[in-house]
């Protein structure tokens, strides 16, 4: 379960640093199309129109080029399965206990019966 928490911590991490680098990446290129800029011959809107043309979603001033829609099914899947293991986890703790107290029952009968 540590190992998935972990996955899910790193891609939610890769997410939030994908985000910000797309926020960069779109201010850049707005300070590059000003006079004199590098791409000085397109403007704002030229440039907002290709990145939405290249991005898989544009949300809150961010162009994804992952599919959003993918990772938060893969959190969900993910934590369903964390859960599941938690309650086989503790099936198998009370399985465990089960089992000692038969052990000990037996242990019992058969120092009472070697008499």
């Amino acid at each position: 379960m540590s190992i998935m928490r972990k996955i899910q911590q790193r891609m939610q991490q890769l997410e939030e640093d994908v985000n910000q680098k797309s926020k960069q990446l779109r201010n850049k290129l707005n300070d590059e199309t000003v006079e004199g800029g590098k791409y000085s011959e397109l403007t704002i809107w030229d440039v907002d129109e290709i990145l939405t043309e290249r991005s898989k979603k544009y949300q809150n001033g961010i162009y994804t080029y992952h599919d959003p829609e993918a990772f938060q099914r893969f959190y969900e899947s993910n934590e369903k399965n964390i859960q599941k293991l938690k309650e086989f986890q503790r099936e198998l703790i009370q399985a465990a206990k089960k089992i000692r107290e038969k052990d000990n029952e037996l242990g019992n009968w058969i120092a009472a019966n070697m008499k």
